[in-house]
């Protein structure tokens, strides 16, 4: 063969070698690069599923706190009053309100603590039946301003205090 066309044959086969490393290095880097970009992607998913559940509202919660009868309170007398402190973790305003009792209910007050407090514009309780009431307020329910509900009962021949159950729930 000739030394021109070995010399060119030659050249060729440096330059095929050197293609090959460079498309090598070059996939290398693709790989690299794509690996990365998929670990980005997944790190970024994991961040804002995160930032939507700190976003998501925490659900409402209601804690009633049952007061027990007063010391002088008579147990089986036949009028009563069931005593609760009502919380909730969030700020309700107004604030529609359902109370039921197990016995007929005569009355039932529900106020505010720490406000001037009581019914205003929504009127006073209204009653639904026997044992049911509902009640409007306007002021502000939040967990800095609890609600203080009673209910006035009257007993039942043969039920005292303790056969007693009331539930305040929103309405």
């Amino acid at each position: 063969m000739p030394t021109k066309l070995l010399t060119s044959k030659q050249q060729l086969g440096d330059e095929l070698t050197r293609t090959r490393i460079e498309c090598a290095v070059t996939q290398g880097v693709n790989r690299t690069l794509d690996k990365q970009n998929r670990d980005e992607q997944v790190l970024i998913a994991g961040c804002q599923s995160q930032a939507i559940k700190l976003l998501t509202p925490e659900p409402l919660k209601i804690t009633p706190l049952t007061f027990p009868p007063f010391p002088g309170d008579n147990n089986n007398a036949p009028v009563g009053n069931f005593r609760v402190l009502l919380l909730t973790n969030k700020q309700i305003m107004p604030v529609h309100l359902r109370i039921q009792c197990n016995v007929p209910v005569e009355g039932v007050s529900v106020d505010p603590i720490g406000v001037g407090g009581g019914f205003n514009s929504y009127g006073l309780p209204k009653r639904l039946g026997s044992n049911a009431w509902d009640a409007d307020l306007e002021s502000s329910w939040s967990p800095t301003e609890p609600i203080m509900a009673m209910a006035q009962y009257r007993l039942p021949p043969g039920q005292t205090a303790a056969d007693v159950r009331c539930g305040f729930a929103r309405r």
